[in-house]
């Protein structure tokens, strides 16, 4: 009624309570919609739990490989420094070896300390060899008898060695290289360098 006593209504309508609208059902639609969000960031928490673990052991792994370099240039420098020093020693004489062979126009030079009966072979462009066979280090005796102190592997940026003669009451003429299938072997097969 308004404020004359009158309906807002027109006559002939009665006035009915708005009918309830019935609760909306659960249809269901989004569950799968919230499993696939599940899955998916299951998918990528996996994937970056794998990347951050493989990340992780490739640190692993290069830390170790440097820490390997770093021991392996402080033995490098501790050698160069305990040549440098048998090198400038009054003590040190040295012997030239002269190639032959396939060693044809080569020349490697021995440091040796007759007193410590040691050596440095010290040379450039020393070939590289198969795998089977490898360079013996041989001491000559002023008897010209030969006996074996090592054997080595030639190193592209230059061949450094230290040996030490087995027999230290013989006196030195000089020192061979030869090449080897064995590092058993008593006598010099195949030389490749000697003292001249």
């Amino acid at each position: 009624m308004n404020e004359f006593g009158m309906s807002n209504f027109p006559s002939g309508f009665e006035r009915r309570p708005p009918t309830p609208r019935p609760p909306l059902r659960d249809t269901g639609s989004s569950k799968p919609f919230l499993v696939f969000l599940l899955i998916v960031a299951c998918i990528a928490l996996g994937a970056l739990l794998a990347w951050g673990m493989r990340e992780h052991t490739e640190r692993a792994r290069l830390f170790e490989r440097n820490l390997e370099i770093e021991n392996s240039y402080t033995v490098v420098l501790a050698k160069r420094g305990d040549l440098a020093s048998f090198l400038t020693s009054a003590k040190t004489q040295f012997y030239r070896l002269e190639g032959r062979g396939e060693a044809n126009g080569h020349t490697a030079t021995i440091a040796w300390q007759e007193e410590t009966h040691t050596g440095w072979l010290i040379a450039d462009k020393v070939a590289p060899l198969p795998d089977q066979e490898t360079y013996a280090m041989w001491h000559v005796d002023g008897e010209k008898s030969s006996a074996m102190c090592g054997g080595f592997k030639a190193d592209p940026t230059g061949t450094i060695y230290e040996f030490r003669s087995i027999d230290p009451s013989q006196s030195t003429a000089g020192f061979l290289i030869s090449i080897e299938p064995d590092k058993n072997v008593k006598k010099p097969s195949r030389i490749v360098y000697e003292t001249r």
